[in-house]
């Protein structure tokens, strides 16, 4: 298993904004992991629903993340 200790978690709404911020990431060598909102962010990453906050802190939990950036648009339903 990948130990992401003191890494960031990019939770990725819609928009270029989450893509930017995953690339100044890598451009700055940080560790980070990301996840998207299902329906707004990209399919690449896993996806976590808008009413599952709670589930979606257990998995950045259990990654380890130290940090945790919220980025990129969600509508109301």
């Amino acid at each position: 298993m990948t130990s992401w200790s003191n890494s960031i978690c990019v939770v990725c709404g819609g928009g270029n904004l989450p893509l930017r911020v995953i690339s100044k990431l890598g451009e700055l060598h940080r560790q980070f992991f990301a996840i998207s909102i299902k329906g707004f962010g990209s399919p690449e990453y896993p996806q976590c629903g808008v009413g599952q906050i709670g589930a979606m802190l257990e998995f950045i939990k259990a990654k380890g993340a130290t940090d945790v950036v919220f980025c990129g648009s969600v509508k109301r339903p």
